[in-house]
């Protein structure tokens, strides 16, 4: 496996996000996704695509071995990542996070 990748995406997220969102944990699912437990069943997946140089950071709940989709972000830039990870950490969606992108946004 490839850690470089991953070491960059950690840098790019930032220190005192993961720390924040996971208590400083990450998990290497492949050589491009990097997970953060973040509690209660949620993970914050980011995905590394290559090829646009773009991210795609999703909120996953999992419960008795299934997994929903709870919220995804996709063309996320390197300078949003930070951002993109905090918002996908909270349980429920603010306008302000990310420009209202999210697909369950508190009213």
């Amino acid at each position: 496996m490839n850690t470089a990748i991953l070491n960059t995406m950690s840098q790019q997220i930032g220190k005192m996000t993961l720390l924040a969102v996971s208590g400083g944990r990450r998990v290497a699912v492949s050589e491009n996704v990097l997970e953060l437990p973040v509690g209660k069943g949620y993970t914050v997946r980011v995905t590394y695509n290559a090829c646009p140089d773009l991210y795609t950071v999703e909120r996953l709940f999992r419960r008795a071995g299934k997994e929903w989709n709870k919220g995804t972000l996709t063309r996320i830039y390197a300078d949003e990542l930070s951002e993109a990870c905090y918002g996908a950490s909270c349980f429920i969606s603010y306008p302000y996070v990310i420009d209202n992108r999210w697909s369950d946004v508190a009213e």
